[in-house]
């Protein structure tokens, strides 16, 4: 509302001064020790196995990481930037400044995103790191209701999504 008024659509904010209510978790966070990390990474095959990685050793949202391009990998340095996310399939921009950002890896992600390019079919800098055979990003909503829960009844942990059926 604010925008319509500096772009004058509007003379004045009707909402200016309302309060939202606070929000509140739909469920609680759950958090894996790092012994439960590293049985699912033992459970889990690949492309999860290296997903789980990433995402793990760097914090990195699902979206980044299957936004994620060889062209922003730097192995040498041991980094990689975070400049793209895919969200219900579309590429776009992190919501923040601060969510475009540099990430250190480890020597041992490194190795692991060493093994998975050498696994890739597109090499090429604008080609996804994780990706279909059609070179299109990996679905999340797949990886989480089809990849992750054999992943985690092999490493023998409660499911880490509830996945509600429609």
């Amino acid at each position: 509302m604010g925008t319509a008024v500096n772009w004058e659509y509007i003379s004045n904010n009707p909402v200016r001064g309302v309060r939202m209510p606070e929000r509140t978790l739909k469920r609680p966070h759950r958090f894996l020790s790092a012994e439960e990390v590293q049985r699912l990474i033992a459970s889990s095959k690949e492309p999860t196995r290296t997903i789980i990685i990433l995402a793990t050793t760097t914090g990195l949202r699902i979206g980044e990481i299957l936004a994620l391009r060889w062209g922003r990998v730097d192995l040498l340095r041991r980094t990689l930037l975070v400049e793209e996310t895919w969200y219900k399939g579309h590429f776009g921009t992190p919501k923040t400044r601060a969510s475009r950002r540099e990430v250190p890896l480890a020597p041992a992600v490194v190795r692991e995103l060493k093994e998975h390019y050498l696994r890739s079919t597109d090499h090429s800098p604008r080609g996804l790191v994780f990706a279909t055979p059609q070179g299109v990003p990996l679905a999340a909503d797949n990886l989480r209701k089809k990849s992750f829960p054999p992943s985690e009844n092999r490493a023998n942990l409660r499911p880490l999504y509830k996945v509600r059926h429609s």
